[in-house]
């Protein structure tokens, strides 16, 4: 094939920024009441009334050695996420929606996009390992079995102690723990809508867990199934799939999760985790895509029976964590953490036919990615400078992403009134992507007195990204489902950039039950190429 033509992605003048510097300037009061709390040691919950939902907790700073200038974390336990799932669709996104301040209303679907704190994406962490991705698919809430979750720690405010992402504030997810008396536990749950109780619309989990020790072992185990049945509305009628991003409608999905750790001694603890979690969707039903012909907002989406398509929405998320903890090495505190994550997504077909940039074709887009990362946190007491502290340390990060995509013949999608999908061919959506950051961070604690303290810190970052040259698909012709003679080719290459991120605040709490803050946090987002 002839490639005469050629857009060079990357320039000598787009080697400036793949890293975008974003500032935010806060402060805040924090009164005492039923959801705040005026110190990291103290908080004060409500009483709670015989149908009130459980107190979602929210202090005015974190005990955590990573806390930067955020000041607000909202906590929720296991028998809280427990009670807002059960009256909710029972999905992360949607109780987290119910019980975070800021944090905006979840889609009801597979995907976390749009759903912010405080107007800024949020770096999501499970067990420390970043969920987010360079190619952002928006499936963080959705990549790993509700079930599994003992706890949730929402830090409000941008941050950039755990690298980028985190431009409204971090949201830390922490799976069951291994350990304690020997445990065995069963959970099954029924679910059904109120207003249809059809066979196609019941859904069920069942979750066994065994947790324990053994002389210096500590041990956990789980592994659950889900079943979510098809949703109908108020009036009983079944509702359309969500046919861009997607839904898990009609889906089965799988869990399987270990922990094992040794005590080496009474300051020494290594554990390895691992967690596998798969949810993909089996339904009959489709988006009626006649829908879209008539003017915008007059006529509801409608869903339709007959769907034959073979690979549907999917979520495939694998996690294999190792962890190290010394509470007194030389007088620090050690933490360090290597991880491998893999995760692999398909979305909804999409009808590109009048979309020439897309292709003009039916299509289908999956995305694969692994990331291997590491950390080291150090945490160094500073007597001498009376109640004082430095956390310093650094992570690396290394992320391959591929994202191809399957296109369908068109005249029997069209003849099928969107219904009946045949595979015709492989393309590529975007090329293979491959991103690496080494960061480096250290952070200054110092409380001058019961009222006062401050912190200050600074982070650099140092990446690159690397991708493949590719024929963008605006050189496909339709009728042939080939590339056009001569097509353009956009030529891939490497792009650097690095940053410094500082952060400092102050705390005045004048009594034990108000508590005023200000901050100035600089932070970072990786820019999306392609």
């Amino acid at each position: 094939m002839a490639n005469k033509k050629t857009n060079k992605l990357f320039t000598r003048k787009s080697e400036v920024k793949n890293i975008i510097p974003l500032l935010s300037l806060g402060g805040a009061i924090f009164l005492s009441n039923s959801a705040f709390a005026a110190s990291a040691s103290e908080s004060t919950e409500t009483e709670k009334k015989p149908e009130a939902l459980p107190t979602i907790t929210i202090t005015a700073s974190r005990a955590d050695e990573l806390s930067t200038s955020a000041k607000q974390v909202t906590k929720l336990d296991e028998k809280q996420i427990e009670l807002l799932r059960n009256g909710s669709s029972g999905s992360i996104a949607t109780v987290l929606a119910k019980a975070v301040p800021g944090l905006s209303d979840s889609s009801r679907t597979i995907t976390d996009y749009g759903q912010t704190l405080r107007g800024r994406n949020a770096l999501i962490l499970v067990d420390g390992v970043p969920m987010n991705l360079t190619r952002d698919t928006s499936r963080g809430l959705s990549a790993i079995d509700p079930e599994s979750i003992a706890n949730i720690e929402v830090i409000h405010g941008s941050n950039a102690i755990y690298g980028g992402g985190a431009a409204g504030g971090i949201i830390s997810i922490t799976t069951k723990a291994a350990g304690g008396e020997p445990t065995a536990k069963t959970v099954i749950g029924l679910q059904t809508p109120l207003t249809n109780f059809r066979s196609d619309a019941l859904g069920g989990d069942i979750h066994q867990y065994f947790t324990g020790s053994f002389n210096a072992f500590d041990y956990a185990f789980d592994f659950g199934y889900q079943h979510i049945g098809s949703p109908y509305d108020a009036s009983g009628d079944r509702v359309a799939p969500e046919p861009s991003q997607g839904d898990l409608y009609d889906s089965d999905g799988y869990s399987v999760g270990g922990k094992l750790g040794y005590h080496i001694d009474d300051n020494q603890y290594l554990q390895f985790a691992a967690n596998y979690y798969n949810a993909e969707q089996d339904s009959d039903y489709a988006s009626d895509p006649s829908v879209k012909n008539a003017p915008a907002g007059t006529v509801p989406a409608k869903a339709i029976k007959g769907l034959k398509l073979k690979d549907q929405n999917k979520n495939e998320n694998q996690i294999y964590n190792l962890t190290y903890t010394n509470k007194d090495l030389l007088g620090n505190k050690v933490d360090a953490q290597i991880y491998y994550r893999d995760f692999f997504t398909r979305f909804s077909p999409f009808d590109a036919k009048n979309n020439p940039n897309r292709g003009g074709q039916v299509d289908q887009v999956y995305q694969e990615n692994n990331v291997l990362g590491s950390r080291l946190t150090v945490t160094t007491p500073l007597e001498f400078l009376g109640d004082t502290s430095l956390v310093w340390g650094g992570d690396f990060s290394r992320e391959k992403s591929e994202m191809p995509l399957d296109i369908f013949d068109r005249d029997i999608y069209e003849q099928s009134g969107g219904l009946e999908f045949v595979k015709t061919g492989k393309l590529t959506y975007l090329p293979e992507l491959t991103t690496q950051s080494v960061g480096g961070f250290i952070q200054l604690k110092h409380r001058f007195n019961d009222q006062w303290s401050a912190e200050a810190g600074t982070r650099y970052e140092d990446s690159y990204a690397q991708i493949d040259s590719f024929i963008p698909l605006s050189q496909l012709d339709p009728n042939t489902q080939s590339y056009k003679p001569n097509p353009y080719v956009y030529q891939g290459g490497k792009v650097k950039a690095d940053a410094w991120l500082y952060n400092a605040n102050v705390t005045f709490s004048p009594n034990d039950q108000h508590s005023i803050y200000a901050s100035l946090t600089k932070v970072f987002n990786y820019l999306m190429l392609v």
